[in-house]
């Protein structure tokens, strides 16, 4: 086995920080649908905002019993800044 050089152990970290990221995402969304399409929603998204900041929009989003959207859609949305989802 082969070490990794300093890029590829930087390219692990960092894959290996933004999945524990998005799995506390994924622990607190209330629909567990489509993981891996989340997972790539959410890599776009904390492009966008902070993780802080998604965390926070989640907490205090207010979802509809009636229809609550898939992550995908809530993230790609950016409705961790508010609104409906409409999809």
């Amino acid at each position: 086995m082969s070490r990794l050089t300093t890029k590829q152990a930087e390219v692990e970290n960092r894959r290996l920080a933004e999945e524990k990221l998005f799995n506390e995402f994924w622990l607190k969304y209330p629909k567990k649908t489509c993981k891996d399409v989340a997972r790539k929603a959410f890599l776009t998204a904390i492009q966008k905002a902070p993780h802080a900041k998604i965390m926070a929009g989640l907490a205090i989003y207010k979802f509809n019993p009636d229809f609550i959207c898939n992550p995908s859609a809530w993230l790609n949305q950016e409705k961790w800044n508010g609104g409906t989802c409409t999809h």
